[in-house]
């Protein structure tokens, strides 16, 4: 082994079986399996799985290793800041990994030994949980264009882009088939619209293609209702289980068994 003294660069480096494993440089940084190093620690190695480790010899659940992070706290000592704390069951079999900030420790986030996230909890019960005991409005998703989305994907979606919701300005648009394809849309005013962006009433629905636009309402095993507007016709029509039973045309007369208002009828045309 050697200790030396590099005049040239002004640094000093420990070389163990004819290399070098570390350096103080000029500047005062400590580079371990680098020769420059550019912070005040900086470790280097070209293989897999290098890194830092830091060991606990305690063996109780209460115990942890600890990354401390401290600022000058102006009377000649030093505040902490921030810490990251990994704390291991009895034994070390499982543990979890605990984040905190200011001076008093207070924990902010943990992940724990299922992979489960918490923010603001120590006991998450799902991939991310994240409570707050005051605040109603728990995340913010924020982006720099003109829309913000969250995309839902299970075994079988597709894409990344066919199921997603989001704000578009202050109208909530929920999206599904493709990243073109928007199926429904609460804008800033309250009313909704279903196949349409731009509702004019409080619930606003429109086939933007083709024929048959109904509204239907149906119960598990028996005849199914449909109330709306048929192919290209402007009256109003009733369906059941499929069959026009009646309709409202666009002059207001009510058809009941038949779709035109015949020379013997006025107003209401009836068929027994």
């Amino acid at each position: 082994g050697l200790i030396a003294y590099d005049h040239a660069v002004d640094g000093l480096y420990i070389r163990t079986g004819g290399s070098e494993r570390m350096r103080i440089a000029a500047s005062g940084s400590v580079g371990i399996g680098t020769s420059s190093p550019s912070t005040t620690l900086e470790l280097a190695k070209n293989s897999n799985g290098h890194g830092l480790t830091l060991s606990q010899d305690n063996t109780g659940s209460s115990y942890h290793s600890k990354i401390t992070f401290r600022q000058n706290n102006g009377s000649g000592g030093y505040a902490e800041t921030a810490a990251i704390k990994a704390y291991g069951s009895t034994n070390g079999a499982n543990g979890d990994l605990r984040f905190y900030t200011n001076s008093s420790g207070t924990e902010r986030m943990r992940i724990d030994s299922t992979g489960r996230m918490g923010i603001g909890t120590t006991s998450p019960n799902e991939a991310l949980h994240v409570y707050n005991a005051t605040t109603n409005v728990l995340a913010n998703f924020e982006s720099g264009d003109a829309k913000a989305f969250i995309s839902f994907k299970d075994n079988s979606t597709t894409n990344t882009d066919t199921v997603f919701l989001g704000a578009d300005g202050n109208n909530m648009a929920f999206y599904a088939g493709s990243a073109s394809s928007e199926r429904m849309r609460i804008v800033s005013s309250g009313n909704v619209g279903i196949g349409t962006a731009s509702p004019d009433s409080i619930l606003h629905i429109e086939k933007p293609s083709g024929n048959n636009t109904y509204l239907q309402i149906k119960q598990a095993g028996v005849e199914s209702w449909q109330v709306g507007i048929a192919s290209s016709s402007t009256a109003l029509s009733f369906l059941n289980s499929g069959t026009e039973r009646m309709r409202i045309d666009s002059s207001g007369n009510l058809l009941v068994g038949h779709t035109a208002l015949s020379s013997n009828n006025i107003g209401v045309g009836l068929t027994a």
